[in-house]
Order: structure tokens, then C-alpha cells, then sequence
């Protein structure tokens, strides 16, 4: 995980201009503040379906102007936010709300869609957290809704110790980042298309 906030950082420089952004599944605000360093007037709005996250990140950082509701059916007008960002998320949806959430994307975003996901299902390892996961999402799939993906890790630390598995992310995530298909993590980019 530690690469993937790095490379989502990363990415967030080239979209410093963008002055609103929409963090769905937002929990703790970590891409959102991330993105304050970039862009420190940006209008920043969080949604979560998990009250205490909401609740813990009004203290944490109150720039977040914080939803309550399911990232598969999001409360705003067509073409209002410049970039949305969604962080493991979409694999806690099953397949039809993920498209649903996707499409809803592609109506809000006025310049760029940010998103991260495990490469295909991944088992939940923490059955404490509220939302496990219930699909899995692959290159082809990511492509198909018009994303550019790259890989982050690689899958043969699945079912390793998490020391064994971070080393072998950083020592292939060059590989992956040119073959997706080998990722443990998927980043989707897509770039809307505008009249302006």
C-alpha cells in the first residue's frame, strides 16, 4: 500500500490545477491531504458510507467538507467536480454498482478520474473492517470503461509474509507499472474530454 499512496501522489501533481475534488470511500482523508500539498485552495469534499471514518476525519482535517452516502449512488449534478478520486473502493461493490459508481464517474468528473484497486479478487485479509470485499476488477475491464492502468506490486505476495510481500512490490512495480496484468494493485486514469 505504501507504493500505491506514492504513486497516487505522483499523479496528483500533474492534476495540481484542479480545483475541486471529490475522494469517494474518502475514510481518514489521506488522498485528499495529499492533495492539499499540491493545490492548498482546492474545495474538498469526502464521501464515505461508514459514519465513524466521516466523524473521525471532521477533526482530522477540516478542509473535507464530508457526505454520508454509497459511493453507488453519489448525490451531485453533472460535470461539478474536477478530479475524483477513488481509493480501494470499488471492489467493496458488487459488479453492477461498480459500473453504476463508474458511470457516475464519467457524469461528475470535469477533467480527471483517479482510481485504485487490487489486480482481479483479493480475499479481505481484515474481517474487522465494515465492508469486505465482493469483486474483483482487471486491466481489461478498466480499459474497456475508457481507463489508462498501470500495475503497483505484484501478485506472488498474495500469500506472503506482509514484510517478504512489501519487498517484492518494490522490486516489481517497475515491471507491473509497464504490465498491469502482473499487479497485485491496479491505478486507473482517465481523463475526461471537454469543451473548453
Amino acid at each position: 500500500m505504501v507504493i500505491l499512496v506514492d504513486v497516487v501522489c505522483s499523479f496528483f501533481s500533474r492534476f495540481r490545477q484542479c480545483n475541486s475534488l471529490l475522494d469517494v470511500g474518502c475514510r481518514y482523508g489521506w488522498a485528499g491531504m495529499c492533495f492539499l500539498g499540491f493545490n492548498p485552495d482546492v474545495l474538498l469534499i469526502g464521501v464515505d458510507i461508514h459514519l465513524p471514518y466521516l466523524q473521525a476525519l471532521k477533526h482530522i482535517c477540516q478542509a473535507y467538507h464530508l457526505v454520508l452516502c454509497d459511493g453507488s449512488h453519489l448525490p451531485f449534478r453533472q460535470k461539478c467536480i474536477d478530479l475524483v478520486v477513488c481509493i480501494e473502493v470499488i471492489e467493496h461493490l458488487n459488479k453492477r454498482d461498480g459500473k453504476k459508481m463508474l458511470h457516475d464517474f464519467d457524469e461528475i468528473a470535469r477533467r480527471v478520474l483517479i482510481l485504485t484497486t487490487p489486480n482481479g479478487f483479493k480475499k479481505s485479509r481484515h474481517r474487522s473492517r465494515p465492508l469486505l470485499h465482493k469483486s474483483g476488477w482487471t486491466v481489461k475491464e478498466l480499459r474497456k470503461h475508457g481507463y489508462h492502468v498501470r500495475g503497483v506490486g505484484t501478485k506472488l505476495g498474495r500469500k506472503l509474509p506482509t514484510k517478504i510481500a512489501l519487498m517484492l512490490d518494490y522490486f516489481f512495480t517497475p515491471l507491473s507499472w509497464k504490465i498491469p496484468q502482473l499487479a497485485d494493485r491496479l491505478i486507473a486514469v482517465k481523463e475526461m474530454k471537454h469543451d473548453e
